[in-house]
C-alpha cells in the first residue's frame, strides 16, 4: 500500500510506557528510524486499564453509596499515576500542553462515568458497549501524552508527527469486549485517513486495543490486544516489520516467575510463536501472529528495558536452534467422555460443532471409545459441558448418557523447536520419563515427539514446569537471570 516510503510498525506495552527510563529510550528509537516512517501503537499506562475494568465492573453491578465512594478512588488512582508520571517526562511549556491535553481527556471519562452511574441509578442496565468506551481512555490518555513527548524531542528536519484515533482504522465486528477486525472494512479506512498521512508523516502514533463496530461504536480486541492492533495495522499497510517491545527479552523458555532461570529464545516459526502464545505465553496476544503470518511480514519481540538485546524474531523459516520451551495455564479443566462400547469409536458425530466458539481446546485426544478435552477454565466451557449433559437429545446419540467427569487441572505445554536428530531420546520423551512417577491426568504427544501436552493438578503446576525446566532447559545452554519487570509473562 505504501510505495513511497518504508514503514516499521513499533508496539510498546504497558511497562514500556509507564516509566520514564523507558519513555526516553523508545523516543530515541524512533528517532532512530530515519529511513523508514514508524507507525507507533501503544497501549494504556500499566495499571490503568485493570482500574478502567474494575469500573466498568462496577458500574455494573452496583450504584450504592459504597461503589461511588470506591468509583472516586479508582478515578483518582488513574488520575495520580499520570500526573506524577508527566513531570518526570517533560517540563515548561510541553508539560502543560501535556497536562491541558489531559485534563480534557479525564473531564471526558468523568462525565461518561456519570452517565452511567445515573443510568444505573434510575434502573438501567450498563452494556458491554458502555465498558468499551470507558476502556478506551487509557490508550487515548497515554498515545496523546507521548505524542506530545515526541513532537518536544523531534530533531530538526524531522517529518510530521501525527497522532491519530485507532477507531477511524481498525473497523471491527460488534462482538464488545472480544472482538475482531474486519479486513476489507479495515484496508479502506486505512486508505483514507492513514496512508495520506503517512505518506509524508516520519511517525504517526495511534492506539492499541481498539476499533470502530460498524454502528460507530468503541470496541475493544481483549486484554492485551494492542498486540493484534499492531500486527494487523502492519499487515494492512505493507510494512518492512513489525515490533512489539515489552519488559521480556523476547519470547523465553519460560515463564521467569516460575522458574529462577530463563533463556531466550531466539527463533520461532510463525506456527511455533502462534502455539506458544495460544497455550500460555502471555508476551504475545494469541491471535497477534495470523495477520503478519498472511503477509509474510518479520515480527520481533523485544524488551524495553534492555533495548540491545536481539530479542527473538519470527517468520515463516524453522529455527536453526534446537531449543525446548516449557509454557501453560494454571487453571484449565479436563473433560473426560466414555461411549458405550455398542456405539462405535473416536469423535461423536456432531459434537465438534457444538464446542464453544472462540475458546478452541489446549489439547484433545480420543482413542476408541473415549475421549479427553484439555479446554482453559471459561464459562463457555462450563456451559458447554452442563448443555451437553443435561439437555435431552437424540435417543440414537450416546454421548449424554456415557460416564463423564469433569476435572480442574493445569495445562503445561512443551515445545522443541526442531525435531531431534539421530537416535537420542526426545525432549519430550524425557519429560514423560522425568515425570512417570508424577500425577499425571491427561499427556498427549505429538507423532514427531516436537510438542507435548500435559494436565497436572493445579497444586502441582509450579513445581512441574520447575522440574522440567531444569531438568530439560538448563543443561541446553545458557540462562538468564529472571528479569526485574515481568508483567509481560
Amino acid at each position: 500500500m505504501l510505495e513511497s516510503r518504508k514503514c516499521v510498525v513499533y508496539k510498546f506495552g504497558g511497562t514500556s510506557v509507564a516509566h520514564p527510563e523507558n519513555l526516553g529510550r523508545m523516543v530515541q528509537l524512533v528517532n532512530s528510524e530515519t529511513e523508514r516512517s514508524v507507525l507507533l501503537v501503544v497501549s494504556a499506562v500499566a495499571g490503568v486499564t485493570n482500574n478502567l475494568v474494575r469500573l466498568g465492573d462496577l458500574l455494573q453491578k452496583s450504584s450504592s453509596a459504597e461503589a461511588l465512594d470506591e468509583r472516586h478512588d479508582l478515578l483518582t488512582s488513574i488520575e495520580q499515576q499520570h500526573r506524577t508520571l508527566f513531570p518526570q517526562c517533560a517540563e515548561g511549556s510541553w508539560l502543560k500542553i501535556i497536562e491541558t491535553d489531559f485534563n480534557e481527556a479525564f473531564r471526558d471519562l468523568n462525565s461518561w462515568i456519570e452517565t452511567l452511574y445515573q443510568r444505573r441509578r434510575q434502573g438501567g442496565t450498563v452494556n458491554a458497549a458502555d465498558i468499551d468506551h470507558i476502556l478506551f481512555y487509557g490508550e487515548r490518555f497515554s498515545s496523546k501524552f507521548i505524542h506530545s513527548l515526541l513532537l518536544a524531542h523531534q530533531p530538526p528536519g524531522l517529518a510530521e508527527i501525527n497522532w491519530v484515533d485507532a477507531r477511524k482504522l481498525i473497523a471491527t465486528d460488534n462482538r464488545h469486549g472480544d472482538a475482531s477486525p474486519l479486513w476489507t472494512a479495515s484496508r479502506q479506512n486505512i486508505k483514507s485517513h492513514l496512508a495520506p498521512i503517512l505518506a509524508h508523516s516520519q511517525v504517526i502514533i495511534t492506539q492499541g486495543f481498539t476499533g470502530s463496530a460498524p454502528d460507530g461504536r468503541t470496541t475493544t480486541l481483549g486484554r492485551g490486544g494492542s498486540d493484534f492492533s499492531a500486527t494487523f495495522l502492519a499487515a494492512a499497510v505493507d510494512a518492512d516489520e513489525a515490533q512489539i517491545w515489552s519488559d521480556v527479552n523476547g519470547i523465553l523458555t519460560a515463564d521467569p516467575r516460575t522458574v529462577d532461570h530463563v533463556a531466550t529464545i531466539h527463533h520461532l516459526s510463525y506456527n511455533q510463536a502462534e502455539s506458544v502464545a495460544r497455550l500460555g505465553a502471555k508476551v504475545l496476544h494469541p491471535r497477534c501472529i495470523a495477520p503478519v503470518k498472511k503477509a509474510n511480514i518479520p515480527l520481533r519481540v523485544r524488551n524495553t528495558f534492555h533495548p540491545d538485546h536481539p530479542g527473538t524474531s519470527i517468520n515463516q523459516s524453522l529455527p536453526a536452534e534446537l531449543r525446548t520451551i516449557i509454557t501453560g495455564k494454571e487453571e484449565a479443566l479436563l473433560f473426560h467422555q466414555e461411549r458405550p462400547l455398542d456405539q462405535g469409536v473416536g469423535w461423536p458425530s456432531g459434537e465438534w460443532q457444538k464446542l464453544p466458539g472462540g475458546h478452541p481446546p489446549l489439547a484433545m485426544s480420543y482413542a476408541g471409545h473415549e475421549w479427553t478435552i484439555v479446554s482453559e477454565d471459561l464459562n463457555d466451557w462450563r456451559a458447554w459441558w452442563q448443555e451437553g449433559r443435561s439437555t435431552p437429545s437424540e435417543p440414537c446419540e450416546p454421548v449424554r448418557h456415557a460416564p463423564a467427569t469433569i476435572t480442574p487441572c493445569a495445562f503445561i505445554y512443551v515445545m522443541c523447536t526442531r525435531p531431534g536428530e539421530g537416535t537420542g531420546i526426545s525432549a519430550t520423551g524425557r519429560a514423560l520419563q522425568i515425570l512417570q512417577n508424577e500425577d499425571l491426568l491427561f499427556h498427549s504427544r505429538s507423532a514427531d515427539e516436537t510438542s507435548l501436552a500435559l494436565a497436572v493438578p493445579r497444586e502441582a503446576f509450579d513445581r512441574t514446569v520447575q522440574l522440567l525446566h531444569l531438568t530439560l532447559i538448563q543443561g541446553e545452554g545458557e540462562t538468564e537471570p529472571a528479569l526485574e519487570a515481568l508483567s509481560g509473562y
